[in-house]
């Protein structure tokens, strides 16, 4: 058996066990203290995925069991780790991290007081879903040879996949914002629509909305819709612009009338001095244009000439900025420090393309001798005049002309070309042409 002695020493109840009598057992061995998990676990990841193509962002680790000097490994790397307590990491994760689509593994590194490793989790990089702005070309004629289609857009990647009618079609990744792929004589044999649309695959992924691309019947058309009015007694240069058929093209006045003062010549340019008026007044005519196999094709237009002069026109806005279509108008920038803004209709993925004609004038007769010093900078402004893009020189130190060229649109709407001189000069003899195509 066995007995309880109680010993006081020094003060203090000891209290001990001592075998005693027969049965001759022996004391059980003493209970091992339970052992206690010291590795790092992870819990969760914020964010717990991206898209690929993300930009540089911090990873938030939480779990428990992190100690100061904890690291995270990112696919096998450790990243810059900053320490917030036992329970959270915060890791940097670079661009080239996420650049392309996948399964990241991540776990933590404990340094201290001994080398210990999380269990691995799994963080998503995911394609992006792809946007389609517009197509260039837009339009294609029934009956043409394969023809290379570029696609304009966002959210492009390398696996992005075209299709043609539903049908998938091996294109070419250019960037995010372009692919481009051919499209096959079959597809453009007859004139009709064809839906075009972009898919990236998974993880993630998705499908672009559609663009009809116009497989139009073969023919010459007017592409000016609209001319700006005239102002009394004041010079009036504007020039037609048409497309299809097969160029060159010649102009004449089918039916109708023009100002008295203007006319149309052969290449389509309006121009004279408009009548003086005492009450605003509207001259319809139609415009025929022909082709070099003899094509021809008529657009119905008309000129207004208002008993005012034209307001200032330096200020974007429905109200203030000059009306005009697909063509060239011819204007000054005067008095000192004027702009001119323009305003203009576009249908969504219309390719916009603006040019400013001033240094390469030659009013004087010498084409050797730049007649005007007009430093022209140029730019397109969406419906609430904000900056979507701009030009200065089209060629730097070469020609000191500015132009915009394949501008998508994306929305349909009203937008404005501002021109105005780099060094904010203005002057009678800044006279410039303002050509524009693509729009309505």
């Amino acid at each position: 058996m066995r007995l309880f002695l109680h010993l006081v020493l020094a003060g203090f109840l000891v209290a001990t066990a001592v075998s005693c009598g027969g049965g001759g057992g022996s004391s059980s061995s003493p209970i091992a203290p339970p052992q206690v998990d010291t590795r790092p676990v992870i819990t969760s990841l914020s964010p717990a995925e991206v898209q690929a193509g993300s930009v540089t962002f911090t990873l938030t680790v939480k779990g428990r069991n992190f100690t100061k000097g904890a690291q995270v490994r990112w696919n096998g790397y450790e990243r810059p780790t900053a320490y917030v307590s036992a329970t959270e990491l915060r890791a940097d994760i670079s661009s080239a991290d996420v650049a392309s689509a996948g399964t990241a593994k991540v776990l933590v590194l404990n340094l201290s007081p001994k080398t210990e490793y999380s269990a691995e989790s799994s963080f998503a990089i995911n394609n992006p879903v792809p946007v389609l702005h517009s197509l260039n070309p837009l339009r294609i004629t029934a009956g043409s040879a394969a023809t290379p289609l570029v696609l304009y857009g966002a959210n492009f990647v390398s696996g992005s996949i075209v299709q043609i009618d539903g049908a998938d079609r091996t294109g070419t990744f250019i960037n995010s914002t372009r692919l481009s792929v051919t499209l096959t004589a079959a597809d453009l044999a007859a004139a009709r629509g064809v839906s075009v649309q972009v898919q990236n695959p998974s993880p993630g992924g998705g499908t672009s909305g559609q663009i009809a691309l116009d497989v139009a019947a073969p023919g010459l058309y007017v592409s000016t819709r609209s001319l700006p009015p005239g102002a009394s007694g004041r010079t009036y240069d504007y020039a037609l612009r048409a497309e299809g058929g097969i160029a060159p093209y010649s102009w004449a006045l089918e039916s109708g009338a023009l100002p008295p003062g203007l006319g149309l010549s052969a290449a389509g340019v309006i121009t004279g001095t408009a009548p003086v008026v005492t009450v605003d007044a509207a001259f319809q005519f139609e415009a025929k244009v022909t082709d070099s196999t003899g094509s021809t094709v008529t657009e119905p237009l008309e000129v207004a000439v208002r008993t005012a002069a034209p307001g200032r026109n330096d200020v974007c806005g429905p109200a203030t900025a000059s009306p005009i279509s697909n063509g060239v108008i011819r204007a000054s920038l005067s008095p000192y420090g004027d702009v001119d803004v323009y305003r203009f209709q576009a249908g969504a993925g219309a390719r916009i393309t603006a040019e400013i004609r001033a240094r390469r004038l030659s009013l004087y007769g010498d084409p050797t001798s730049p007649d005007i010093f007009l430093d022209s900078f140029l730019e397109i402004l969406d419906a609430d005049c904000v900056r979507m893009t701009y030009n200065d020189d089209l060629e730097l130190g070469v020609v000191q002309d500015s132009g915009i060229s394949d501008f998508y649109i994306s929305t349909a709407g009203t937008y404005y070309l501002r021109v105005s001189d780099l060094r904010g000069d203005g002057r009678p003899d800044f006279i410039y042409e303002l050509e524009l195509s693509g729009a309505e």
